[in-house]
């Protein structure tokens, strides 16, 4: 009789435990690209060069409006989901969380956006499948396609997924590590008679719009001459850019870190997270409000 007043109470705190975990975990929808090389935005992408597909949630933050969430990118906090193969036939099944709107990106083989969504899109149906990549609503099917036999493709997070992307936290990283010995806004002994360009985390104010960044962020985005960075604003016209013509793909810092420079190479995943970084729209986040003198 002991034993079963024991389990009885130890069951129902199971089945409690469980619906209530059940509860908190984020609804998931299904979605299904037939192939990503379809549609006008996707003219003269060869095939085979797509090898993973980015999910991105796009946030509404009311903190933003007490600190600029970049300067001259995205508008709003995003969190990187993570990259979803694409199969050889340029279709892709995947999941997706329903807590946000959604932006997808196009990525070649070291993780740099081919061809991006402008807009975020919200999921609502239990799956939703599109033909490819089009410049109108009109891609997504009235019912859902046929996936046949193809397989539920994992998403492979390249950051933590449940924050969104902070530049002091996952770029000043790789800088601190390979590139301030050097780059610390000081003339080297043996170099040209101007200072190295400055990839510090000492916070600096904008000149213009007065809000405080880093120096490493203002040196790589607010240049006098051409920035080393290359993204799209959100006010950048027309809504349907080239592939290839926008984003990390075009950037020259990322033409500096291939295969290295001056001997500092990087690995494979800090070059997709400065990728990364650029294809979001160079977003910065909060950093400490004290001004330097």
């Amino acid at each position: 009789m002991k034993s079963r007043i024991f389990i009885i109470p130890t069951i129902l705190f199971l089945i409690f435990a469980t619906d209530l975990f059940a509860a908190e975990l984020p609804q998931r929808r299904r979605c299904f690209v037939q192939d990503v090389y379809s549609g006008s935005p996707m003219k003269n992408v060869e095939r085979g060069t797509i090898k993973s597909l980015r999910i991105v949630a796009v946030e509404s933050d009311a903190a933003a409006a007490e600190s600029p969430v970049s300067l001259g990118g995205t508008a709003e906090p995003k969190r990187v989901i993570g990259d979803v193969p694409v199969a050889d036939d340029g279709s892709v099944l995947f999941e997706v969380p329903m807590q946000s709107p959604l932006l997808f990106q196009l990525l070649d083989d070291k993780g740099r956006t081919i061809q991006s969504m402008r807009k975020p899109t919200a999921l609502n149906a239990e799956t939703t499948s599109c033909f490819g990549c089009h410049p109108d609503s009109g891609c997504v099917s009235p019912k859902p396609l046929e996936v046949g036999d193809r397989k539920l493709r994992k998403t492979v997070p390249l950051i933590d997924p449940r924050f969104p992307f902070r530049y002091s936290e996952y770029v000043q990283p790789i800088w601190d590590k390979h590139c301030t010995s050097c780059h610390n806004g000081e003339i080297m002994p043996d170099g040209p008679e101007t200072p190295l360009l400055s990839f510090l985390p000492t916070p600096r104010e904008h000149r213009k719009t007065k809000a405080i960044f880093t120096e490493s962020y203002l040196n790589l985005v607010d240049r006098d001459d051409v920035p080393l960075v290359d993204w799209i604003a959100p006010t950048t016209t027309p809504p349907i850019r080239k592939p290839y013509s926008f984003g990390s793909i075009q950037s020259d810092l990322m033409v500096h870190l291939e295969p290295d420079h001056y001997e500092v190479e990087l690995d494979v995943l800090e070059k997709k997270i400065i990728a990364c970084w650029i294809d979001l729209g160079i977003p910065f986040g909060k950093t400490s409000s004290t001004k330097t003198k």
